[in-house]
């Protein structure tokens, strides 16, 4: 019975195999069968994202979460609208307390001063008409473009830059009608002092402190409203938001 020895290629004797024995015609095992290209192992298939139609779909965009810079814009424009409530309800009281003791003084005064000081009494109240118009104008605006810039956009935050330094000029113009008006009570008290005669003391006096105070933080307020809106941590919110909605548009 022939054998077949299968050669050792470390160079070592071979052993004879006998014809039943499973190895018996068998190419050696460190042989490739002829005619067989070698099989090559594919590279592992990466979870990429699923691809439809030959897209690749892009990964949903998260919203962008209001950081601590966009959280004090908008508690600084709150306070914008508080101090804007509070100078209209001083300013109401103080020319209704003026205006009645005007008329207390010269309604029954038909001389020509004393209807000049009514007239110019009833000036101030349509000027003050018009100013508490645009007093809750402002607090609308305010409100509305604070809810615009908290969803992220960005012309809201300009127009709300244009008003806090509309806001500004106003606030300082107001701010140095009211010390001159304290500054004129106080010059005809001294002068009343020095007469030997007792300085009156009116109601509305007592709001002209009260208004300065509330221009003198709107300056403040406004500014610091101009400054946070524009701010590395603002405008990384804003370029955020629009990304994100430029994202949510794609993929409607």
């Amino acid at each position: 019975m022939s054998q077949y020895h299968l050669p050792d290629p470390a160079g070592q004797p071979s052993y004879p195999v006998p014809q039943n024995s499973p190895y018996y015609n068998q190419a050696p095992a460190y042989q490739l069968p002829a005619h067989q290209p070698p099989a090559y192992s594919q590279p592992p298939v990466m979870p990429y994202a699923p691809v439809y139609a030959g897209v690749l779909q892009p990964a949903p965009v998260a919203r962008p979460k209001l950081t601590i810079t966009p959280i004090i814009t908008l508690i600084i424009c709150a306070i914008c609208i508080v101090l804007r409530v509070s100078e209209l309800i001083a300013s109401t009281q103080m020319v209704n307390s003026y205006n009645s003791l005007v008329y207390q003084f010269f309604a029954d005064s038909h001389t020509r001063e004393a209807q000049d000081v009514i007239s110019a009494s009833n000036g101030i109240s349509h000027v003050l008409q018009v100013l508490n118009i645009l007093l809750l104008i402002s607090v609308a605006i305010y409100f509305t473009l604070g809810i615009f810039v908290y969803r992220g956009r960005n012309w809201a935050r300009i127009l709300m830059a244009i008003i806090a330094i509309f806001g500004i000029i106003g606030s300082t113009l107001h701010l140095l009608c009211m010390l001159n008006i304290q500054h004129y009570m106080v010059e005809e008290g001294k002068e009343l002092i020095q007469s030997g005669l007792p300085v009156p003391h009116f109601e509305f006096e007592s709001m002209i402190p009260v208004l300065v105070f509330i221009y003198a933080s709107l300056i403040i307020t406004n500014f610091f409203l101009l400054v946070f809106l524009w701010l590395p941590g603002t405008n990384a919110f804003i370029r955020n938001s629009k990304i994100y909605r430029l994202a949510q548009k794609s993929m409607a």
